[in-house]
């Protein structure tokens, strides 16, 4: 376990402009400890420190990302029509199809807020249960005859597919609140 300044950790506190992160190994007394330093009691403990000079330490802060949201280029305009053909069906794509989707398909808002999003859309078509449906122009192999398609197949090219992760790049993620807290 290490505490440090750089952005590598959870930032669990800070002093003056300076962010404390902590690093953890896969430990569960580590990850424990890391729980309680972000919990409200950890938190108010943080802030109930006095040190006897310089600025107090605080809980509450914002972290500027060191790491900017990645803009894929491409025609999003493009995408989000491509979205809305081959994903809408099952998924929420934006407001304009907002009671559309599937109730066990994640909106592609809520896709945005992993933090693998980009691998899961480059990829899509090799996740279930898209491979049952999915064809990409020289690139997935035909369907076999003797199993075809469940459903009307999605057929798409490559621009067809970096188009999308265009539009998908820059839709905002859903706010999903807070993380749960349980002790």
């Amino acid at each position: 376990m290490s505490l440090n300044t750089g952005a590598e950790g959870d930032p669990v506190f800070a002093r003056g402009e300076i962010v404390y992160h902590l690093r953890i190994q896969d430990d569960p007394k580590q990850a424990r400890f890391r729980d309680w330093l972000l919990s409200d009691i950890g938190k108010r403990t943080i802030e109930s420190f006095a040190p006897d000079q310089g600025p107090p330490f605080s809980a509450s802060f914002e972290v500027a990302s060191a790491e900017a949201s990645e803009v894929i280029d491409g025609n999003t305009a493009l995408g989000e029509a491509l979205s809305m053909t081959h994903c809408g069906r099952c998924h929420v794509i934006g407001p304009q199809n907002r009671m559309n989707g599937l109730g066990s398909t994640p909106s592609f808002a809520v896709l945005r807020t992993l933090p693998d999003w980009d691998e899961r859309f480059q990829a899509f078509f090799a996740l279930n249960p898209h491979p049952a449906f999915t064809q990409i122009e020289g690139l997935t192999p035909p369907f076999d005859p003797s199993r075809p398609s469940p459903i009307h197949p999605v057929e798409m090219t490559l621009d067809d597919l970096d188009a999308i992760l265009a539009f998908v790049s820059v839709i905002s993620a859903a706010d999903l609140g807070a993380p749960l807290q349980h002790q």
